[in-house]
């Protein structure tokens, strides 16, 4: 909960010897996994790792790694090969 919202969201949540991705992270520091973690228990210790959003800004703020950033972020959002005019 000392994370802002969305912070963990897209990173991993490890218990145990289980990893599970984590899907969203909102108010309260409430955490959707893509599946239960099965044997987990109430004050059970957990790591998490923060998750990214595949962006420059990101690589650099939240992980200041933005030498090793692997993203496309100059890919055109529109084809140019789909029969429509380019202007």
């Amino acid at each position: 909960a000392a994370q802002p919202d969305g912070h963990f969201a897209g990173g991993i949540l490890a218990a145990g010897g289980i990893r599970r991705f984590i899907v969203t992270h909102s108010a309260g520091g409430v955490l959707t996994l893509s599946r239960a973690v099965p044997g987990l228990l109430t004050g059970a210790a957990i790591t998490l790792y923060p998750g990214c959003d595949h962006t420059r800004a990101t690589c650099a703020a939240k992980f200041a790694n933005l030498d090793n950033f692997g993203g496309f972020p100059w890919i055109p959002t529109r084809n140019p090969f789909d029969g429509g005019s380019l202007f």
